[in-house]
Order: C-alpha cells, then structure tokens, then sequence
C-alpha cells in the first residue's frame, strides 16, 4: 500500500513538471534561427557548440559570412538562448579578416556555478506555477514576478577595467535579472523569454526604439493563433505609480505599443551596425490585456447608465475603456464624475467624486478609484 501511495505521489510530481514546462505539449520555435540562410544556420549551430564547450572558439573563413554578418548571428543566438548568458558581447567576434574568435565573459569554475545558481532561480520561479494552468495563467506569473522582483538600471554595456577585462555585470542578460536581481531592457527581455521557454509559452524579443531615441528592447508572446505585446520594463517602472499601471504594456497591440516606440525592421545582413530584429510577429488585437482579462472592463460608448450597469471594482478601482470615436482628453477630464454621481443616485451608493483617476492611454482606458 505504501509502495503504491509513493508511486501515485512521484506520478503527481512528473505530471507537474512536464504541465509546468510545457515539454508534454509542444515545441517551441527558435524563431531567430527560422530566420537565417542555411550558411547562417550552419553558424548559429557553431557558435552554440562554441559556447557550450563542444568546439574551438577560433576559427577560419569557413562559412562564406562576413565579419558583421556573423556578429549579426551572435546576436539572434543569444536572443534565442537567454540561458547562455556568458557570451562577452563586447567582442562576440574578434579577430583579423580571415581568423576569427568567439568570447566568453567568464568560464571555468566560476561559469559551473554561474550556471547552477540560474537553474536553480529559474526552477524556483516556475515552481510557483500550477500544474493546469494556461498559457495566459503562465506568462501573467512571470510578468508578475519580474515586475515585483528585478530592479531595473540603465547598464548599457558590460563594464570593464582599464586593461580591457571583464570586470563584471549581467545586467543585459537574464542571469543579471534572476541571480542578480537587476537588469537593463534587455536584461528583462531575456529573463522573460528565457521563463516562458521553460514554460512553455512561446514567445520572442524584439527590438525598437522610443520616440526620444533611445534603444529598447521588449517580448512578444502566443496565445492561441495570436501574438501579443509585452513591455516587462515599462510594467516594472509603471507600478510604483499605480499597482494596476502595471499592465499597461501586457499583451497588447501593434497599435497600442506603436504610440510609444518604433519596431526595428528585420535583419538585412546589410552591413549597417545596427540592431535589427529577426522575428516580427503581426499583433492585432488588444483582446487578451490584464484589463480585458479581468472581467471588470466596462466599456463607454456615449451612454452613462449603460456604462455605469456595467461597472464593478476591481482592487478597489474600476476600470473605463473609452470607445473609438470619442475624444479620450475630453472623457478622461469630465466622465469619471459623471459615472460616479450617476452611479451613487441609481444604487444608493455614496462614492466620492474626489478620488483618484489614472489613464492607459494606448489601450484608452481609464482607472478610477472606487473611494468611499
């Protein structure tokens, strides 16, 4: 008996496990290297047997690429495996024409232990997971998760000594997120897409830039047929204002995260050193936001009472979506008190119209406090 209660326990634990990585339902795309040429394929497939020990770093001309086009391939690599956080980025490829080298920050003992201290964040953060949750369940973990857990800064580069070595900092990588517990854009990027990897929510890094110039890096994620808008960086940064701004850059539309940034082209192997993208997925729809998610999405076409028999808190605010065709600026100025004296002389209720209002402007929504 107690033979076959342990058998059903250890059953219960795999079942988990596999629910939890998403390995028992399907294989998730390596979507920069879908992108490339068979030569470039053929380095992608070096370069990871470089940095995962398995062949020598220098080598020839041996896969008809330029210099910037293999560069450019390291790049795709180390968007595609956020685990390989070793990569010295600095120099990713060194060398004269003709003999090049592949770099690592660090190696040895040091990168052993490196290695097991993020496996071991990333088990203990999908650990948090349960074994039937969805895609959607999934991804709003991770996004939660690094929102409340990395502390973001604005480390462009690796720093280094006056001799050129390596002196330290992961702040572009998802080591630098998860161990560290800081990272830059990009260092949230990859932590998430290395999260979702693992647990089996497909999902990409894209590149762009804000309307002030400056680079940015973000994911996109699949849910369903459906590809989605996700900024964890800006969430992380957007919560100290409000606990629900959070979400203002959670699965979101083309439309939506275009009124704040650029999405960079695809790689054109063009010879310009500049950061492109290898995979741009079309966004389409903003169905799947937090805010639609919740259920609390009241929606204001023209009609008061309409809106207001739709209004429920949600966290102790409720949440407007202002709908197309009416003037946001306006309706974000006069239609919260109007919602809230409405709503106070049909249910009895007496809620204040001094509170607070907070908006998404993307997304058209407005927030306002449910104050008593």
């Amino acid at each position: 008996m107690k033979r076959t209660a342990a058998l059903v326990i250890l059953a219960a634990l795999l079942l988990q496990a596999l629910s939890v990585t998403g390995c028992a339902e399907r294989e998730l795309r390596r979507t920069g290297y879908d992108f490339l040429s068979d030569a470039g394929k053929a380095f992608y497939d070096y370069a990871d047997s470089v940095y995962n020990g398995s062949a020598p770093a220098v080598f020839g001309e041996d896969y008809g690429l330029n210099a910037f086009e293999m560069s450019e391939i390291v790049d795709i690599y180390s968007d595609d495996h956020p685990e390989v956080f070793w990569i010295d980025e600095r120099y990713n490829l060194s060398g004269e024409k003709g003999r090049y080298e592949l770099r690592a920050c660090v190696g040895g003992a040091e990168l052993d232990e490196m290695k097991r201290e993020l496996e071991a964040a990333v088990s203990s953060v999908l650990s948090g997971i349960g074994p039937r949750a969805s895609d959607y369940e999934k991804e709003l973990y991770i996004h939660d998760f690094l929102t409340d857990s990395v502390e973001y800064v604005k480390e462009l580069y690796e720093p280094v000594g006056d001799d050129g070595s390596y002196t330290g900092g992961f702040a572009k990588t998802a080591y630098g997120a998860l161990v560290e517990g800081s990272a830059n854009c990009h260092g949230f990027a990859r932590a998430f897409h290395l999260l979702c990897q693992r647990a089996g929510v497909q999902s990409a890094i894209l590149q762009g830039d804000t309307l002030s110039g400056d680079s940015h890096c973000w994911n996109a994620v699949q849910l369903g047929k459906n590809w989605y808008h996700v900024d964890v960086t800006h969430d992380n940064s957007a919560k100290a204002t409000l606990e629900l701004l959070r979400y203002a850059y959670f699965n979101v539309s083309d439309a939506a995260i275009l009124q704040t940034r650029t999405i960079r082209p695809l790689y054109s192997f063009s010879g310009r050193e500049t950061w492109y993208n290898s995979f741009v997925p079309e966004c389409g729809k903003d169905d799947r936001t937090y805010y639609a998610e919740s259920g609390a999405l009241a929606e204001y076409s023209g009609s008061i009472d309409a809106t207001v028999k739709r209004m429920t808190p949600h966290g102790g605010w409720w949440m407007i979506r202002i709908g197309e065709g009416l003037d946001f600026d306006t309706q974000r100025e006069n239609l919260p008190s109007r919602l809230i004296k409405r709503m106070n002389a049909l249910r009895g209720t007496h809620y204040s119209t001094d509170c607070g209002v907070y908006f998404v402007r993307s997304l058209r929504i407005l927030l306002i406090e449910a104050k008593g």
